[in-house]
């Protein structure tokens, strides 16, 4: 198991690889190279806990160093790996059991006996836990649109996932908002504008998807079909009544009006002569 003096050098090692990776990402061999160093130092994390609690507390900060690197480094490498779900979620695992191990140790201590340095290291173990539970969800999230856009059949227990992934995800935000308000602790955790800003795209493309089935659904209902098939069921449209002068017919029409006519010329006396019969019939 590894002394105080190997803790001391691996936590150099570690920061110098991982700030060269971040100033120049093709330095990534650095990153991998600061880690296999820390496992083979650290085969046993559960052993430190032993080791640590013999260490002077004005040593302990730089001691810790070593987790919280590490932790760094499993974390810039879990997001080198986002393509394998499986890789990406075991490396940010190990950067997960650092940062707890850490934020354990920092707690065995006294009230009395903490100091700034331990109280930030704290700090810092605390919401990193909850920021790689955010990556874990973000990297699941972006392995769901890949299968969304290849799945045949896309709502396939794809929407409970949906679900899942947007409560982690708008937990962290809540607690990003609420929690971590305080601007010195912002500064610390180097919580900054663009990291809130990439939460919320996230948060909002998942509401989007969420939203999506129920918005075509309500398409498919008020849409009017062109199909033959809505036309199956036979409409009844009720005939109106006609009323009675409606019903006559033209042709009965006119042999109504010559049987009146017949029946007029039958009526009028046989001495009148037939010049006579036309003019009544137009005085009528």
């Amino acid at each position: 198991m590894a002394k105080k003096q190997e803790l001391l050098k691996l936590a150099d090692t570690l920061r110098s690889n991982y700030i060269a990776y971040q100033k120049d990402k093709s330095h990534i061999t650095h990153l991998k190279a600061g880690i296999e160093a820390f496992e083979k130092t650290i085969p046993d994390l559960s052993k430190l806990d032993h080791l640590l609690s013999s260490v002077a507390l004005t040593d302990l900060p730089a001691c810790l160093d070593a987790l919280l690197w590490a932790a760094k480094s499993y974390v810039a490498l879990a997001l080198e790996n986002k393509a394998d779900l499986n890789k990406h979620h075991q490396l940010l695992e190990h950067a997960l059991d650092c940062y707890e191990l850490t934020s354990n140790l920092v707690k065995q201590i006294q009230p009395v006996r903490m100091t700034t340095a331990l109280s930030l290291i704290e700090l810092e173990a605390d919401f990193s836990g909850l920021k790689i539970a955010y990556l874990k969800a973000a990297g699941e999230f972006d392995a769901l649109k890949k299968q969304m856009q290849s799945d045949n059949q896309p709502d396939s227990g794809i929407q409970a996932r949906l679900q899942k992934i947007q409560q982690e995800i708008s937990g962290f935000n809540q607690k990003l908002k609420k929690g971590y308000k305080n601007p010195f602790y912002r500064k610390s955790l180097n919580i900054t504008a663009e990291f809130e800003d990439e939460v919320n795209q996230i948060l909002n493309s998942i509401n989007d998807l969420l939203k999506a089935p129920s918005k075509r659904k309500n398409e498919e209902i008020t849409e009017p079909s062109t199909q033959a098939s809505v036309f199956k069921t036979p409409v009844s449209i009720p005939k109106k009544k006609k009323s009675q002068t409606e019903q006559v017919m033209p042709d009965q029409e006119a042999a109504v009006a010559l049987l009146s006519l017949s029946l007029f010329c039958k009526q009028q006396p046989e001495q009148e002569k037939p010049g006579n019969t036309a003019k009544t019939l137009q005085l009528s």
